[in-house]
């Protein structure tokens, strides 16, 4: 992704950099070790079309040759949450990101959406919680720094809570396998704001907002459109 380095520093960001020029031959690499995988496998099993049909497609396996199980939900633990999270979000709406340290997850770009609104006089009242990030260097070129909160990697106490008193889910992945994080959002009745390609629309139906997961504009429409349009569809 062309926003790849910004999520890594020193010389790993500048291999993220030059690995750009050469994504062919890497994607090539990548699928000849899955082929060597496969061969070892005496069954294959996925868990969502998605995942199936991306190794029919790319990597020339059979279809019949693959099984479909979707995952089971996780079980909701406790929802302990500590004192400076809950201090931070006192009173405020929440936006909800998680993963925000992983490319693939594709937080910049939301980051960008969601600074451009702020910068607007649009969301007066949400901050934005990003969860998953080792620091918050991420955050450098925002023009509201102060409307973002990184708590890191939290317990799952932690996460449940946030889960729970967060108005809004956003969640713009570029790929995911299956997507377990929007049943959690779900299971409280949370609006959420999900990546329309890969497998999410293949599990969530209607009951969510979906973006084009590499257009700004788009992330930035969704989001006014759901806070002001919320679906609350518990599971």
């Amino acid at each position: 992704d062309r926003y790849e380095y910004k999520y890594y520093s020193g010389l790993r960001r500048l291999k993220r950099k030059f690995n750009r020029f050469r994504a062919d031959i890497l994607r090539k690499e990548y699928i000849s070790r899955i082929r060597l995988s496969i061969t070892a496998m005496d069954e294959i099993v996925c868990d969502s079309s998605h995942t199936k049909y991306a190794l029919v497609t790319h990597v020339g396996v059979p279809s019949n040759d693959i099984k479909l199980a979707y995952c089971p939900p996780q079980r909701a633990d406790s929802c302990e949450v500590s004192e400076s999270i809950s201090k931070a979000v006192a009173g405020r709406k929440i936006i909800l990101m998680i993963s925000c340290g992983r490319w693939i997850k594709n937080a910049w770009r939301a980051l960008l959406a969601l600074d451009g609104l702020f910068s607007k006089g649009l969301l007066s009242d949400y901050v934005v919680v990003c969860c998953g990030l080792n620091s918050a260097k991420l955050f450098d070129g925002l023009d509201n720094k102060d409307r973002f909160i990184s708590p890191g990697y939290i317990s799952n106490g932690n996460l449940q809570h946030l889960f729970r008193v967060c108005d809004l889910f956003l969640y713009p992945t570029l790929n995911e396998g299956f997507g377990l994080p929007p049943l959690d959002a779900l299971r409280n009745g949370n609006t959420c704001i999900l990546s329309g390609v890969c497998s999410l629309p293949e599990l969530y139906g209607e009951a969510v907002y979906y973006v084009n997961p590499y257009s700004i504009q788009e992330i930035a429409t969704r989001v006014i459109e759901a806070s002001e349009n919320p679906i609350s569809t518990e599971v």
